[in-house]
């Protein structure tokens, strides 16, 4: 099959009888298979599944399934090849290329290098960290199966405890800007110190402390500094990129076990 674009590319086109196939969970196959995504944001990707050889370095892969879409809305960028899956399910790439365990590494916001991602034992934390590695048990849910989930306990931010007792000093006024859901005024005066209260996830077995410019972002515009997380719409809780940016994250799949330390993502 040919995809015109503004180059030309040519991969194989599945048959319903390719094990890759028979892992869509919705499909609709004749000559070729044809595939619908929608991902947790609203975007969606339509089109066809493929078999190709995947070269990264020097290795070389055969028979890697993926999907040529040819309808896309939503986040998807002009200047973007594609999404790389690394859920659990059979037609993830990490899946696919049989490794037991992946690590990746998210640079900060604005930085030009791109995010490290590490498969097999290259992936292992003490290869690129000498930083305290904390490990917490993977969850499944039954429900989604594919995705990772985690046993949260609790969240500390500044004199907060979601334990039980509270005691809250509100330092600044609140503001209200469109592109997020809590801000608050900075001072008037550059001399002012602003001191933004910790935020801890508590895991089972382990603590997330975050820096401050993993949850809080100044916006000089409008001389206020925002709280960058957002609400949920569905219940669920998903922790972001920056929550976790310069945060080296290693998934086991063997050992069902997530593990992190603060890292220089940028210097990996």
């Amino acid at each position: 099959m040919v995809q015109r674009t503004k180059t030309r590319a040519r991969f194989l086109a599945s048959r319903y009888t390719d094990p890759t196939s028979q892992s869509l969970p919705h499909s609709a196959c004749h000559k070729q298979c044809m595939y619908a995504y929608s991902y947790g944001d609203g975007s969606l990707t339509v089109g066809s599944l493929g078999s190709e050889t995947f070269t990264l370095g020097s290795t070389q892969i055969q028979k890697v399934g993926f999907g040529c879409g040819f309808l896309n809305a939503g986040i998807f960028r002009s200047n973007e090849s594609g999404i790389a899956g690394f859920g659990r399910g059979p037609l993830s790439l990490i899946s696919q290329l049989g490794y037991g365990k992946f690590s990746y590494c998210f640079t900060s916001f604005g930085e030009s290098k791109s995010s490290p991602v590490l498969f097999g034992s290259a992936a292992d934390l003490n290869n690129w960290t000498s930083g305290k590695v904390q490990s917490t048990p993977l969850v499944t849910n039954p429900a989604v199966p594919t995705l990772y989930y985690l046993t949260l306990t609790g969240i500390n931010n500044g004199w907060y405890d979601t334990s039980g007792n509270t005691e809250v000093d509100i330092f600044l006024e609140r503001q209200r800007i469109d592109a997020f859901d809590l801000c608050f005024r900075l001072p008037s005066s550059s001399s002012d110190k602003v001191e933004v209260p910790k935020f801890t996830f508590h895991f089972e077995d382990a603590d997330l402390e975050l820096p401050t410019e993993n949850y809080m972002a100044q916006d000089p515009d409008n001389s206020a500094i925002c709280l960058v997380m957002g609400k949920s719409l569905d219940g669920s809780t998903v922790i972001g990129n920056f929550q976790q940016q310069n945060v080296q994250i290693l998934c086991d799949l063997e050992r069902r076990k997530l593990s992190f330390v603060p890292a220089r993502c940028d210097q990996l």
